[in-house]
């Protein structure tokens, strides 16, 4: 079967890594915004993953007129109260855009304020836009651990992973590599090899 080239509408080379890793091995081509040189500003106003995700897919499908696929998501942590709860907002804190460094400070300060540790869940949507009329959306829940202590390793533009446990593997997220991940796939990689695979095999159903 000839590779199906698609765009990730992401600059993030740790999550371009992450799905390449995660789809193996359909025939699915992924490329990037700087591998295009886009370069555009997308207003993320959507009330839940699932808007933002088709909001950006759209906007860089329009700049490529390359099949486009983006991912939004939400977290929401069972021991946080309702007004510490990231929902849609996980790097944005005190009203800013945080950087790696910025999160992990906050998010283990906060921790330590619960007990150190709690239950939680990644609400994450993915958008593809097809074409100017076809497009499709599937949203998955991810379980994870989150904990004060924080792993030696850090995946920059995702410095969460290395406060989170992945139940499937029992281990930090940061530290799971490509390999392992090819081999035993976790709750969210599962998920998303499966929407990529229904895509190719033509069986996803459009839109919402």
């Amino acid at each position: 079967m000839m590779s199906k080239k698609l765009l990730f509408g992401t600059t993030n080379r740790a999550k371009l890594d992450y799905v390449k890793t995660v789809i193996q091995p359909l025939p699915i081509d992924i490329v990037s915004l700087n591998d295009l040189k886009i370069d555009i500003l997308v207003e993320e106003n959507g009330v839940n993953p699932g808007e933002n995700a088709l909001i950006k897919s759209r906007a860089y499908y329009l700049a490529s007129h390359i099949p486009t696929f983006s991912f939004d998501s939400g977290l929401y942590l069972e021991k946080f109260p309702e007004e510490k709860q990231p929902g849609l907002l996980v790097r944005r804190i005190n009203g800013k855009q945080a950087s790696d460094a910025e999160m992990l400070d906050y998010y283990i300060k906060e921790l330590k304020k619960v007990g150190g540790q709690s239950q939680a869940r990644w609400i994450t949507s993915v958008a593809l836009v097809e074409s100017d009329n076809r497009f499709f959306i599937r949203n998955f829940t991810e379980h994870t651990l989150f904990t004060s202590q924080k792993s030696p390793i850090m995946n920059p533009g995702n410095p969460l992973n290395s406060i989170q446990i992945d139940p499937v593997f029992n281990k930090y997220t940061s530290e799971i590599t490509p390999e392992e991940r090819k081999q035993t796939k976790g709750e969210l990689d599962a998920q998303i090899f499966r929407f990529f695979d229904d895509y190719i095999n033509g069986s996803l159903r459009m839109g919402k």
